[in-house]
């Protein structure tokens, strides 16, 4: 599963201190025309775009009135041996790249 893919990822590198995860949200207003297929291709860019060399794990939810799109990226990358790089996504709000590219797609 993802979860047990994730962490034999973080004690291969013997990173499994501090945080494991990111968690995005991608939503869509209820009256916004999106199908669930769209939003998965938007979701795969947005991880390919901000999550390179991590692995993700992509979700698109249906169950409430508004499609949305859950990704969650490990931590720790594959291809490079530090975790410290994903910290970047978790600045303040108003400087948060990920709500900046939002905005423009």
């Amino acid at each position: 599963n993802v979860y047990n893919a994730f962490v034999h990822e973080q004690e291969l590198w013997h990173k499994t201190q501090g945080r494991t995860y990111a968690h995005y949200v991608l939503s869509w207003h209820k009256d916004e025309p999106i199908s669930p297929e769209i939003a998965l291709e938007i979701g795969k860019e947005f991880a390919e775009d901000f999550f390179k060399d991590h692995q993700v794990a992509i979700a698109i939810h249906t169950d409430k009135d508004h499609i949305h799109c859950h990704a969650v990226a490990n931590s720790v990358s594959y291809f490079f041996i530090t975790s410290s790089a994903i910290s970047l996504f978790f600045s303040q709000a108003h400087n948060n790249p990920i709500q900046q590219y939002l905005c423009m797609i």
